[in-house]
């Protein structure tokens, strides 16, 4: 497919105060570099941005530092966006984070350059692409029946916005698909009469599919009989994923 590149103007930002200090380590002086920069998605095809695309978020750091000095970017006002107060002969790194209406980053890019002092431009372009999903599939089964598949379980993810559900078929098979790709969460399983089953939290790179060690359920009531005590808010189960 051919790719298509749009190249989008953001407003332009009066500064981006970065925090004292950040060019520690480096011989040169701060706050005189600046630069500008341009932000290309990758893939669009109706609008100069992606349709999915509501925030824009410029994230920039020295490379030496742990965390991001983020900037909100108005996408319905675009101008170049001049970032200012950077540290002349400092190694910085860029990211820009776009998000849809859900709240999730969509489309990523990032870059890293060295700030030249002023009156040195520092023309960057960032290339977001849009981050790929994956998809997970298992099974569940009934803990008194043994291997035998467990139909209508819910399945429902923990910690991706938006979740991502399925109902397991007759066989007890389920395949939740466009998860984000690395992104970490965990499972909830809920059936009527049966204890929540809880997974550990796992992070997929690729598809993947655990159905050669499913998911097991136990009725409520099983659950106190064999364990006396009552379920609570649910059992945690260890996931084992064949990557």
């Amino acid at each position: 497919m051919k790719i298509i590149k749009f190249i989008i103007a953001i407003i332009m930002l009066a500064t981006v105060v970065l925090l004292a200090g950040c060019g520690s380590g480096s011989s040169g002086t701060p706050g005189n570099a600046k630069s500008s920069l341009k932000v290309v998605f990758s893939e669009s095809t109706n609008s100069i941005l992606p349709p999915d695309v509501t925030k824009v978020m410029l994230n920039v750091k020295p490379v030496n530092k742990a965390s991001y000095t983020p900037a909100p970017l108005d996408i319905t006002n675009m101008t170049t966006v001049l970032i200012n107060s950077l540290t002349d002969n400092e190694t910085y790194t860029f990211r820009i984070d776009a998000y849809n209406s859900s709240n999730t980053v969509t489309w990523q890019g990032s870059t890293t350059a060295v700030m030249l002092p002023a009156p040195a431009a520092n023309l960057i372009s960032i290339v977001c692409n849009p981050i790929a999903s994956v998809a997970y599939k298992s099974r569940i089964t009934d803990w008194n029946t043994g291997l035998v598949g467990n139909p209508g379980v819910t399945v429902t993810t923990i910690g991706l916005t938006p979740e991502i559900s399925t109902n397991s078929d007759a066989d007890g098979y389920f395949t939740l698909t466009g998860i984000p790709k690395s992104n970490p969460f965990t499972m909830k399983f809920s059936k009527a009469t049966y204890t929540d089953l809880y997974t550990a939290q796992i992070s997929l790179t690729s598809d993947a599919d655990g159905s050669n060690s499913p998911y097991t359920m136990i009725l409520s009531s099983d659950f106190t009989s064999k364990f006396g005590t009552a379920p609570g808010t649910g059992v945690s189960y260890s996931v084992n994923c064949k990557r």
